[in-house]
């Protein structure tokens, strides 16, 4: 329960999520930092690591690649999350809760009403 009667909780309780397209990857790949691009070629993403080994992996990667534009790998993607549901909800000590959604309509639009909570 919130404490605070100016707070309200806002809570995404429904969405569709769509991988991007290539190009658009390339352009997010593009903006990532020198350590995250080097990340996404040495790192097995959560496997275990020896610290000194991915150490030794990173300088020789970044020896070998000094100068040069690095390759998106083809584990590296990116999901665009498509909101259908709202919703948000206000309540304070020995107060009736306040709750609004918001609902993506077939037409594009969306719908607000208040719900019981």
């Amino acid at each position: 329960m919130l404490q605070n009667q100016n707070t309200w909780q806002v809570r995404l309780i429904g969405a569709t999520a769509v991988e991007l397209p290539q190009g658009e990857m390339d352009a997010l790949w593009a903006k990532e930092n020198l350590a995250a691009q080097i990340r996404g070629h040495i790192c097995p993403c959560g496997e275990p690591i020896n610290h000194d080994d991915l150490k030794a992996k990173h300088d020789q990667f970044l020896r070998d690649h000094r100068g040069k534009s690095i390759e998106r790998p083809a584990s590296y993607t990116a999901w665009k999350f498509q909101p259908q549901r709202w919703d948000f909800l206000k309540v304070g000590l020995d107060q009736i809760a306040d709750r609004v959604q918001y609902r993506l309509q077939t037409d594009g639009k969306w719908q607000s009403m208040h719900v019981s909570t």
